[in-house]
């Protein structure tokens, strides 16, 4: 009788010990779950973050608003200098887009978010004159720059 009760005993506890596992296996995929929410969402607060500290950097400066607008129409009508400023506010977008491409692609900027994204990047890569810059900016990586390739498919 006594091997019978520790038998049973052995059983209920393998048993417990069981769904005890699996009560914990399905607390750390709600864990995961809420961690990759938590993850995506401040992958969009940055990215728009960064966006509008851009947006207001260009607007609040009447002379980088110019300098701005003008390359946008005509960087030939800039100096040599205000072409630099151009160039670096140029980079200073394809940059942040092309982080944004690379959050899309790690799954850390949602479908919905990255199709934001990925209109602006299309409809400024394939904009005729001083728009298509991403062709001279520095430190494109290969993948976005194969991306930016088919904007214009």
């Amino acid at each position: 009788m006594a091997d019978s009760h520790k038998r049973n005993l052995k059983d209920f506890v393998e048993v417990g010990g069981g769904i005890a596992i699996l009560v914990g296996i399905f607390f750390v995929g709600l864990e995961l779950r809420q961690n990759t929410a938590a993850v995506q969402a401040a992958t969009n607060q940055d990215l728009i973050h960064a966006s509008s500290d851009f947006l207001v950097d260009i607007g609040s400066d009447p002379e980088t608003h110019r300098v701005y607008h003008t390359g946008r129409l005509d960087p030939s009508a800039l100096t040599p200098s205000e072409r630099s400023q151009y160039f670096m506010l140029q980079q200073a977008f394809w940059l942040r887009m092309q982080n944004a491409f690379m959050q899309w692609q790690r799954g850390t900027l949602i479908d919905e978010d990255w199709i934001v994204y990925q209109s602006v990047i299309c409809g400024s890569a394939t904009a005729p004159g001083p728009e298509a810059h991403w062709r001279r900016a520095n430190a494109i990586t290969p993948a976005f720059k194969e991306f930016l390739e088919t904007c214009s498919e």
